[in-house]
């Protein structure tokens, strides 16, 4: 059985305060408090991978590098609008076109509604949290049946802050 581990082609958080771009920074965050909402985009490279490769289990796993209190628990989904590293923001997804709705909020023209999986993130430094199955979402990035836009991963707080 072959392995292929997909490289990060874009990554980027958005966050409903000021400031503009993000994807130059380092470090993603993720999560919400109060009337500060943040969601976090990732997007692989796929194109090295045949058309006609069957997928048979894909995984993500993500590292908490600073500890969260309360504990997040993060639901993923498909995105199905496109968007630049460079460019995105609580409103814009690119410099030339804005999300459906801001935050990348919009089931019909932003992401697809169906949850592809949940990460929780604990309140432990440096803890790789749980892998989820992905692999049809990959699948069709891959025979072409999605266009490769990436993920958008929504998380709140488990407990009141």
């Amino acid at each position: 059985m072959a392995y292929s581990k997909l490289a990060v082609s874009a990554d980027t958080y958005i966050v409903n305060l000021p400031g503009g771009a993000r994807g130059s920074e380092v470090q993603l965050r993720f999560g919400g408090v109060s009337s500060t909402d943040t969601v976090m985009l990732i997007k692989f490279d796929v194109s090295s991978i045949p058309s006609n490769v069957i997928v048979n289990d894909a995984k993500i796993t993500l590292t908490t590098v600073d500890g969260i209190t309360p504990a997040i628990t993060e639901d993923f989904y498909r995105l199905i609008r496109d968007w630049t590293e460079a460019d995105a923001t609580w409103t814009a997804a690119t410099a030339a076109v804005n999300w459906g709705t801001a935050g990348a909020k919009n089931t019909a023209t932003d992401y697809d509604n169906t949850i592809i999986g949940t990460l929780t993130h604990s309140t432990v430094t440096n803890q790789p949290v749980g892998a989820s199955v992905l692999s049809d979402v990959v699948q069709g990035w891959i025979d072409g049946t999605y266009s490769n836009y990436g993920l958008r991963f929504d998380g709140q707080a488990t407990t009141t802050v």
